[in-house]
């Protein structure tokens, strides 16, 4: 689940979103991992929480600059999107867990209306 958080880099070479400087995208994930970054946790689950990325092929020109790509249709270069809480679905055993980080243990209510039908937001 999605705090709403997220960092986009458009086509047209905008960086915006939690700590856009002038570093480029991935300077600024890195700024913004290293700013939530907390030690492992002991938790025998393969998620606890983190981002989901897209990261398009023109992205490479951010690493190697001297690279000539061809400009994509697409709007959007590369998106991270904090997601700091899941529903996690062993899809052998059928278990099942809600899991949040520990600041964001609110967005498991969110789960719980969604689950009950009577949701009061988008998830």
């Amino acid at each position: 689940m999605s705090s709403g958080e997220a960092l986009v880099l458009g086509s047209d070479g905008r960086l915006s979103g939690p700590h856009a400087n002038g570093n480029g995208f991935l300077g600024a994930l890195q700024e913004w991992w290293s700013a939530l970054h907390t030690p492992s946790s002991t938790m025998p689950l393969p998620f606890t929480g983190g981002w989901l990325l897209y990261l398009s092929y023109e992205l490479a020109a951010e690493i190697e600059p001297q690279l000539n790509l061809p400009s994509s249709a697409d709007s959007v270069r590369a998106l991270a999107i904090r997601t700091p809480a899941a529903w996690i679905r062993d899809r052998v055993s059928g278990e099942a867990w809600l899991i949040a980080e520990p600041d964001h243990a609110g967005l498991l209510d969110l789960f719980e209306e969604h689950v009950s039908g009577s949701p009061s937001e988008p998830l």
